[in-house]
């Protein structure tokens, strides 16, 4: 599954990669081990994606996902 909602299109792949796995639950540590990233890489994707979506924790993310997902079916 991928984001392809216009406001999500602002992250790159892997942003999108991490966004869902947290969306999915995961943890940043299961993230990491999953895509063969390190801890810190993983902390700072999270980072980014947070400041690019202007949201300030995984709660906003899901809900950003969900209303996202609404709007496009």
């Amino acid at each position: 599954m991928k984001f392809s909602m216009i406001e999500l299109s602002l992250l790159t792949r892997r942003e999108n990669e991490v966004a869902l796995a947290i969306c999915n639950g995961y943890k940043y540590k299961e993230i990491a081990e999953y895509l063969f990233i390190s801890l810190s890489a993983v902390k700072k994707h999270a980072f980014n994606i947070y400041r690019k979506l202007d949201i300030s924790n995984n709660r906003e993310l899901m809900f950003k996902f969900l209303e996202a997902k609404n709007a496009n079916g």
